[in-house]
Parts: structure tokens; sequence; C-alpha cells
């Protein structure tokens, strides 16, 4: 039944895709979806997104896609450059989080630091002056 459901919602789609004169070009990660329109001689008018649900900050598009949707790619991207994409951005977080666990180590070894040296010092109430200061004596020179 439920792929009698999924069958049916893409028949739809499709017939809605083809009553708006549009074509589906790709879908990025988050489930955004691309989509091509043309108009009724068939030639290419305009290129447009539909974010989906679970997209948290629409003004985010895939770099890949951004030069597409503004018309200076005659291409979309390809799955294969998608996919390299992809790769480079999730090496380049699993780097920052590595990065930030060892600067958080170093600054808990810091903070361990300071704490003995704090510690370790003797610490004087400091009144700001002297104590063998006397009203009066201080001179300008």
């Amino acid at each position: 039944m439920k792929r009698l459901g999924g069958w049916f919602k893409k028949m739809v789609q499709d017939h809605k895709d083809f009553q708006m004169g549009r074509e589906l070009v790709g879908v990025d990660r988050l489930g955004n979806k691309f989509y091509q329109f043309y108009s009724q001689q068939g030639l290419p008018t305009r290129r447009r997104v539909d974010y989906s649900p679970n997209c948290s900050d629409p003004s985010k598009v895939d770099p890949l896609w951004d030069p597409w949707l503004r018309g200076l790619t005659e291409l979309p991207p390809t799955a294969e450059e998608l996919q390299d994409m992809y790769a480079d951005m999730d090496d380049l977080k699993l780097k920052g989080m590595e990065y930030d666990l060892k600067e958080e180590a170093k600054m808990k070894e810091f903070r361990k630091v300071m704490k003995k040296r704090k510690e370790t010092q003797k610490t004087t109430t400091d009144k700001g002056y002297n104590e063998e200061y006397t009203p009066g004596a201080w001179k300008p020179k």
C-alpha cells in the first residue's frame, strides 16, 4: 500500500510539473528541489528552488547550485560534482571538530596551570600604596 501511495504522489507531481511547464532538475542534500521552467515554445525561462521543510535556513543553497540558479552556468551540477563537494564539506567539518577538541584540551590544561599558579602564589592585599606613605610627603618633580 505504501508503494502505491508513493507511485501515485509521483504521478500527481509529474502532472503538476507538466502543467506548470517545469522540470525537476535535481535535489540537494537537504531535500531542496531545483526546477527549470520552460516557455510554451520549449525554451528555458527561469530557474527556481523549492525549499524543503527541514531546511533551517533557506538563504543557504549549496555552492554548486547557486551559479546554476543565477543563470551563470548552463548545466546543473552533476551527481559526481555534488558527491565530491559533499565529501569535501564532510572532511572540512571533521577537521573543524578535531580542531575544537584539541583547542578545548589546551584550554583545560591552561586553566589547570593558572589555577595551580594562583594557589602557589602568596597573595597580599594590595592597598594601592606603599605602607610608608605619609600624606603630603609626595612632591612632583
